[in-house]
């Protein structure tokens, strides 16, 4: 045991070099996805965030009104996806189909199915005002 620990200890110290540099390189990534996010949800809220601040609230109930409502929507979606996706992930599989192309069916929903739903929503809503 001892012959084999010495002479995998250089292939050892490079799977940890570049594993420790993979996850770094990762974890930044992520600290900048959420950062690009963050910064897309305040800007596209820089209206209702200018109007709660000219009514009179400061600077930081402001920022954990916005974190909280964050936090409770990634809760709930979160919740949402867990009890949904075993739904079409259950359906492909037993057909035989395997969990990634349930996983890709769910993706294929989501992105799709209920962004033409919305998109339709507000179409209709746009005829509806245009018409009163």
């Amino acid at each position: 045991r001892a012959y084999y620990a010495a002479q995998s200890e250089g292939v050892t110290k490079v799977i940890r070099i570049v594993g420790i540099s993979v996850g770094v390189i990762m974890a930044l990534g992520a600290i900048f996805g959420a950062l690009n996010t963050m910064y897309a949800a305040i800007s596209a809220r820089g209206r209702e965030i200018a109007t709660l601040r000219a009514i009179g609230f400061g600077g930081l109930p402001v920022v954990l009104a916005v974190l909280l409502e964050t936090l409770l929507l990634a809760l709930l979606g979160g919740i949402a996806m867990v009890l949904i996706a075993p739904v079409p992930a259950w359906m492909a599989y037993s057909i035989g189909l395997g969990i990634g192309l349930a996983a890709l069916l769910l993706a294929v929903l989501v992105l799709f199915g209920w962004r033409w739903r919305w998109h339709w929503r507000a179409r209709c809503g746009a005829v509806d005002r245009a018409a009163a």
